[in-house]
């Protein structure tokens, strides 16, 4: 059981495996933690991360490995120091990156920065690059990601540097409130406590895609549907057909449209482009071929993934 206090762990290198099994597990433990930057899947809220996707990630025993970085997180990475340096003469309190990871619970925070001096109360400084205009209110998921950071360093608050899409620079003071820090750890609770017992936290509202990575072992024993199953079953059903009828509407759509093109690329209406009907390549590999010439490299370079499809059979049941 895990107590409800503060602990700090020394800092693995970012990105390393040692680091993001810092960021899953609680230390030298098997309980899960949610981290900051994660925080607002917890509530829904997360731009990137659906509830779904976090319950399922914090599901699987498999061992985190590293994986290359996107464009946004490699501009985050090359421009954070830049950024913190930027920010040490804005803030109203020595600026330093601390060699620690901070959390309180099951929660883990990684900071950019802190903001402060060593024993008394210190804020967390948190970096951001982004390419929309930054309009001085901070996205939900940047918000609960302050919150979280706030909980873990017993602040009451959170400094932001931010380089919006105008290449402007940008300094943010979030002030946080103990209501938003008792909702927040109410909410990280209430989702580990469904996650450790295997299931999805209430409201996740979880893809099929998500219930196939949850449930990757396969009984080959039919299981009894309960009776709510015959609703369901006719909801697919009426969807299938309206989703026929709609493709088949679209296709005619596109047709009619196509002969007014005729040889044209682009079509004007009133004076403005409203539809093109350009040329396109699109390369394929060319697998059977390749068997066939190199039937001995097959097996070298064939990599096989594993996955699950749905197929519904028969009819509406309540036909």
């Amino acid at each position: 059981m895990i107590t409800a206090s503060w602990w700090t762990i020394e800092k693995p290198p970012h990105g390393s495996v040692e680091w993001l099994k810092a960021r899953k597990y609680f230390p030298d433990s098997d309980y899960t933690l949610v981290s900051a930057s994660n925080a607002a899947a917890v509530h829904g809220m997360h731009r990137f991360v659906t509830a779904a996707e976090l319950a399922v990630e914090l599901m699987d025993d498999a061992e985190p490995v590293p994986s290359a970085p996107n464009e946004a997180m490699e501009r985050g990475n090359v421009l954070e120091p830049a950024l913190l340096e930027w920010a040490k003469d804005k803030l109203p309190l020595p600026l330093y990156e601390p060699d620690m990871m901070y959390g309180f619970g099951r929660m883990v925070s990684t900071l950019d920065g802190l903001c402060g001096i060593y024993g008394r109360e210190c804020y967390p400084v948190e970096c951001k690059t982004t390419t929309s205009r930054w309009t001085g209110t901070l996205p939900a998921y940047w918000y609960w990601q302050g919150v979280q950071q706030a909980i873990c360093t017993r602040s009451r608050k959170v400094f932001w540097v931010i380089l919006d899409g105008n290449l402007r620079l940008h300094m943010y003071e979030q002030i946080v409130e103990l209501e938003d820090k008792e909702r927040h750890i109410a909410a990280v609770n209430a989702f580990l406590a469904a996650t450790d017992m295997g299931m999805m936290p209430e409201h996740a509202a979880p893809t099929v895609e998500d219930l196939a990575r949850m449930h990757t072992e396969v009984s080959p024993v039919p299981v009894d549907l309960p009776s709510e199953a015959r609703e369901l079953l006719a909801w697919y059903h009426t969807a299938n057909s309206q989703l026929k009828i709609v493709k088949q509407e679209l296709d005619a759509a596109k047709a009619e449209i196509a002969q007014l093109l005729g040889s044209a690329e682009v079509g004007m209406l009133d004076g403005e482009q409203v539809v093109t009907w350009k040329k396109a390549t699109r390369s394929s590999f060319d697998l059977a071929r390749f068997e066939s010439e190199h039937p001995h490299l097959v097996g070298e370079y064939q990599k096989k993934t594993s996955f699950r499809t749905m197929r519904v059979v028969g009819g509406n049941p309540n036909e």
